[in-house]
C-alpha cells in the first residue's frame, strides 16, 4: 500500500471528494494527484517541479489545467479545440520517435 500523503486544504463543499480520493489512494486505487485553483509564482514553481520530479521516474504524469505558465511546462501536451461540428486533440511538444528507429 502507498504511504498515505494527502495534506493540503479543501473547501467545505469538496470534502466528500477529497475524502473519496484519501481512500482511494490508501487503498491504491489512486496513485496520486495535485488540483490547483489558483497559482502564485511560488506555488506554481513547487507544482511543476514535482511534476518534473515525478515524471523523471517509471511515472506516466496528467495534468488538466488552465494556467499557461503550468502547461508551458509540461513537455508533451495535448491542445483540445472545438468548432460546430467536432472537436480536434492536437499532439504539442516532443517529437514522437517510432521505436524500431530507436533500435536500429
Amino acid at each position: 500500500m502507498p504511504e498515505n500523503n494527502i495534506h493540503g486544504f479543501v473547501a467545505e463543499e469538496f470534502r466528500a471528494v477529497r475524502d473519496a480520493f484519501e481512500a482511494n489512494f490508501a487503498s491504491g486505487a489512486d496513485v496520486g494527484a495535485s488540483c490547483c485553483g489558483t497559482l502564485d509564482g511560488e506555488t506554481l514553481e513547487v507544482v511543476a517541479t514535482t511534476l518534473e520530479t515525478l515524471a523523471q521516474g517509471n511515472r506516466m504524469v496528467g495534468v488538466v489545467t488552465h494556467v499557461t505558465a503550468l502547461a508551458e511546462r509540461v513537455p508533451v501536451r495535448y491542445r483540445v479545440s472545438r468548432n460546430a461540428r467536432t472537436s480536434i486533440v492536437a499532439r504539442e511538444g516532443l517529437a514522437v520517435v517510432d521505436e524500431e528507429e530507436l533500435t536500429a
